[in-house]
């Protein structure tokens, strides 16, 4: 029987695996190698497919939260006899987002909030979000990096070509898993933030992002490039609809959702400077009018989700959106 430490792999600043503090809640070298050369072989000695799972929260979930995941759906995963790690790493974003804001609005009249905070939160907010997705991408991109560590590992590790490899992020956690999925499944990364460098090949069968909260240019250079490289097999994109996006709320301050903050305030070129926003992949209104998913989606490499749920963060917590994700890994 596992406990909760051998799925887990904490992440600190700059994605150095996070090594100090009490057991559970650190990721040592040796703890890593531990898990992955010897606890992951003993669990799925007798499975007849050897399945692995790599989960990254989203940028709205704090490492409390993240822990609370792994908790509750470790379980889940080892019933489907999948062997789950859960990325537990730097992120924070929604409290600060959400602080400032706040902070914000008292300052100001109602009348064209969503204007004035998204104008008035990007000089403060925005180097916040930049930090995160640093800290995502370095995760893999430097040499100590946990997550480039632990394909590392995996590259290393005679047993795992004859494993499968699956991805599963929400948020901002696509972001974390991009270049960490590059490592993992290419031989020669031919685009995005590690284009230039050699991985390990071992492949990823399935991907499933949950409202990712990334540009759609970096979605095509890394998630599709890996599509049509066939180093990923199937990816399944999951958003909420439009309406749904434009309803949901952060914190009653911001009166639309995560990714339209994100879309029009915090990316290299906010709203007020182009059409329509920065194009975010894990909105419908971008990836259900961008010609090269629509491709994907016909050629059966994207298999499209306009889920039900009415929050962003509701993805989380769902049990049929993880019920879904974790029937598509058969």
């Amino acid at each position: 029987m596992t406990t909760i430490k051998d799925h887990v792999i904490h992440l600190g600043n700059d994605g150095l695996l996070k090594q100090e503090g009490i057991s559970d809640w650190r990721t040592t070298p040796d703890e890593l190698r531990e898990m992955i050369n010897v606890t992951m072989p003993a669990v799925m000695r007798d499975w007849p497919r050897k399945r692995v799972a790599f989960y990254a929260h989203g940028g709205m979930n704090d490492s409390q939260s993240g822990m609370d995941h792994a908790a509750v759906w470790r379980k889940t995963f080892l019933d489907a006899q999948i062997y789950p790690i859960f990325f537990i790493w730097r992120s924070g974003f929604f409290d600060s987002l959400a602080n400032a804001l706040a902070e914000m609005i008292t300052r100001s009249a109602r009348e064209q909030m969503d204007d004035w905070l998204e104008q008035a939160g990007r000089p403060p907010v925005k180097p916040i979000w930049d930090e995160m997705k640093e800290n995502a991408l370095l995760a893999s991109a430097q040499p100590q990096g946990g997550a480039r560590q632990t394909a590392q590992l995996l590259g290393q590790n005679g047993q795992a070509a004859g494993w499968e490899f699956h991805l599963v992020g929400h948020s901002a956690g696509g972001i974390l898993l991009a270049p960490f999925a590059q490592l993992l499944a290419c031989k020669a990364i031919g685009d995005g933030p590690l284009a230039g460098e050699t991985g390990y090949g071992l492949g990823i069968k399935t991907a499933a992002l949950w409202a990712p909260g990334i540009t759609s240019d970096f979605f095509k250079r890394t998630y599709i490039s890996l599509l049509r490289q066939n180093a990923l097999q199937k990816l399944r994109l999951y958003t909420l609809s439009d309406e749904a996006e434009r309803k949901d709320t952060l914190r009653q301050v911001y009166s639309k959702s995560i990714l339209y903050y994100v879309s029009n305030a915090l990316e290299e070129v906010p709203r007020w400077d182009a059409d329509d926003g920065c194009s975010i992949v894990g909105m419908a209104k971008f990836a259900d009018h961008d010609p090269e998913i629509a491709q994907c989606v016909a050629e059966g490499h994207i298999h499209r989700v306009t889920s039900p749920l009415t929050e962003h963060l509701a993805f989380s917590r769902d049990p049929v959106t993880l019920a879904e994700t974790i029937d598509a890994m058969w």
